[in-house]
């Protein structure tokens, strides 16, 4: 048995160095609130029509999510930030984890502060959208509006969140199963997986691997 977890956590780790090297980061980097932040910041053209937007990717995204759709429709109409959400994509989660909706607020405010942008349009899509209401709520001054895309802020009846993420939050089995067995089993459902978000409408072809998915199948993600 022993073996066989050694054996799962070498094919793990070869997957993940396989996944970075395939989806490299495309953006900067900014220490904030202890964490490392991954983003990009697109400047406003010289006749921007729309105020500043900030895009918060879901529970499963980077920051690939919204900006494949959105920056070649809105490029030069405003500045706009696009970032991995602490613990996502490229950006560490920083001090205690930083995996609470109020901490990733606080901590995006920040880099918004740190980068100049004083408020902006917050458009949070599925589980960023509680931390778009998060941001709205404790840092208001840094909300000129705010725009959600099919969002979960709340519990909703019939609520049924995937049994892998009790597992992952376990002491002890937690860990070991995220470093033995959920990148070689999600690798499996990720294509299922994604179209199951997209019904009943049809999956882009090539949204897998353009929105680089694949990086949430990493232990640390």
């Amino acid at each position: 048995m022993l073996a066989l977890l050694f054996a799962l956590a070498g094919c793990t780790r070869l997957q993940t160095s396989r996944i970075e090297r395939a989806n490299p980061p495309i953006g900067v980097f900014a220490e904030v609130n202890g964490a490392r932040m991954h983003y990009v910041q697109v400047p406003a053209g010289p006749n921007a029509d729309l105020p500043p937007l900030v895009f918060i990717h879901g529970a499963s995204g980077n920051l690939k999510d919204p900006m494949v759709p959105f920056l070649p429709k809105l490029k030069g109409r405003a500045e706009m930030l696009f970032l991995d959400r602490p613990g996502h994509g490229w950006s560490s989660t920083g001090p205690n984890g930083g995996d609470v909706i109020d901490q990733q607020a606080d901590t995006i405010a920040a880099l918004m502060e740190k980068l100049g942008m004083k408020s902006a349009i917050i458009v949070g899509h599925s589980f960023g959208a509680s931390v778009t209401a998060s941001l709205a709520v404790h840092h208001p001054d840094r909300v000129k509006g705010i725009v959600f895309l099919s969002p979960a802020t709340h519990p909703w009846p019939g609520c049924d969140i995937a049994a892998y993420y009790d597992l992952t939050n376990t002491p002890v089995v937690g860990p070991i199963f995220s470093e033995t067995l959920a990148a070689p089993a999600g690798s499996l459902r990720l294509k299922s997986g994604s179209n199951g978000v997209f019904e009943p409408n049809e999956m882009p072809a090539t949204y897998v691997e353009d929105a680089s998915i694949s990086l949430v199948l990493r232990p640390q993600s």
